[in-house]
């Protein structure tokens, strides 16, 4: 009985350690992108900033105020990110499919196969 209970600690713990560093691979995998949308928006500005006609100026700068929602939805996530990288909050499948949604594909994935719910089946 005794020797179950340890082994039982043992996977877990491991399993643990396992969910940790996925969150890290997806926390690090999400910095990188979030990273490559504030230097194709500060290009979409130069380009505003460059263009001849008026029409790929007003161009750049619709693209620009894309590009800059999108940030401002994705850095909370990685604030949040962070916290479940820390062990602060708890990894949830919601919350994973949020990040698959609208944050990054392969980060989402992996906080999904990370996360700490049970699966049921």
């Amino acid at each position: 009985m005794i020797e179950a209970a340890k082994a039982q600690a043992a996977r877990s713990g491991v399993s643990s350690a396992r969910k940790r560093r996925d969150a890290q691979f997806a926390f690090m995998w999400a910095l990188i992108c979030l990273i490559a949308s504030g230097v194709l928006w500060l290009f979409y500005i130069m380009v505003a900033v460059m263009a001849d006609g008026a029409e790929g100026a007003i161009e750049s700068v619709l693209l620009a105020f894309l590009v800059c929602v999108s940030l401002a939805w994705r850095i909370p996530m990685m604030f949040m990110m962070d916290k479940i990288r820390k062990g602060e909050r708890k990894n949830t499948i919601a919350f994973g499919v949020c990040t698959l949604i609208f944050l990054d594909f392969i980060s989402g994935i992996v906080l999904l196969c990370a996360s700490e719910e049970p699966n049921e089946g």
